[in-house]
């Protein structure tokens, strides 16, 4: 049996780079950890934790799925802003350029809209 952390509020499966497994430690009401017997291996973005299945498993809904894909690409996009020196450079030149002066205020209202459209991609049909 494989031991792996599910998330109370949505029974989803906590993976790396989507929610950090030792949050059970700090947060107990939020996460459980759970026994999948066998070899099964949850798949984070197809498969939820059911208490009440023999397996632990049950498949996710569409707007599960969903809200899982938005996770990733909101994960995606976050760290290439926040953490891509560049990519936020490039956004406080273009602040600073084009609506000065360039503050955290107007970086993040930027920030936001960056992380909104590279999600719905408007510019696509």
């Amino acid at each position: 049996m494989a031991k792996w952390i599910a998330r109370n509020s949505d029974n989803a499966w906590m993976v790396r780079d989507f929610g950090d497994p030792s949050l059970i430690f700090t947060q107990p009401g939020a996460y459980t950890e759970v026994e999948v017997p066998g070899d099964a291996v949850p798949n984070p973005r197809t498969e939820r934790y059911d208490a009440s299945s023999p397996t632990k498993l049950r498949a996710a809904t569409a707007p599960e799925i969903a809200a899982y894909d938005d996770a990733v690409l909101t994960t995606a996009v976050t760290v290439a802003v926040d953490q891509e020196r560049l990519t936020s450079s490039i956004v406080w030149t273009m602040i600073d350029q084009f609506l000065p002066p360039a503050t955290v205020a107007k970086y993040n209202a930027a920030r936001t809209k960056i992380i909104n459209f590279f999600k719905t991609q408007p510019w696509k049909p």
